[in-house]
């Protein structure tokens, strides 16, 4: 008897998990403050970061909220130039999508790749693959 209580109890213990528990978010290595470092193309897109730019960043949230700003030079100041509330998707194999704060390009499905030590990662938008674009954000 008391075996068949132990059992039950383990059933009704694994079987009370809710689905959501195996897609918690706050375990992905991209939740956390990414602040844009570099953009890197050979196409026709043709952006370079400022040092002001360096301040624009994505903080992505455990329950798939961001968070970001852009910042530019205008008129010889760094000022915010946008702020946006937005979410963002695990989609599985290293794919993302997520809205990107630079020159208002929006939300954006790509790749991912993140450094060993996941202090950095490039972000390969497919909009822009025959382009080779990638962005490269940092965690400071």
């Amino acid at each position: 008897m008391k075996k068949f209580l132990v059992l039950f109890l383990a059933a009704a213990a694994l079987l009370s998990c809710d689905k959501d528990d195996d897609n918690n978010s706050s375990d992905n290595k991209i939740v956390g403050k990414w602040y844009l470092s570099e953009i890197n193309n050979s196409g026709t897109l043709n952006l370079q970061v400022s040092e002001c730019n360096e301040r624009s960043f994505i903080e992505f949230k455990g329950n798939q909220d961001a968070n970001s700003e852009y910042y530019t030079t205008t008129d010889g100041e760094c000022t915010l130039d946008s702020s946006k509330e937005s979410d963002w998707s695990d989609l599985g194999g290293g794919n993302y999508s997520f809205y990107v704060p630079v020159e208002d390009i929006g939300q954006l499905t790509g790749t991912v790749e993140f450094s060993d030590d996941n202090t950095s990662f490039k972000f390969y938008p497919t909009v822009f693959a025959t382009q080779q674009t990638n962005i490269v954000f940092i965690k400071k």
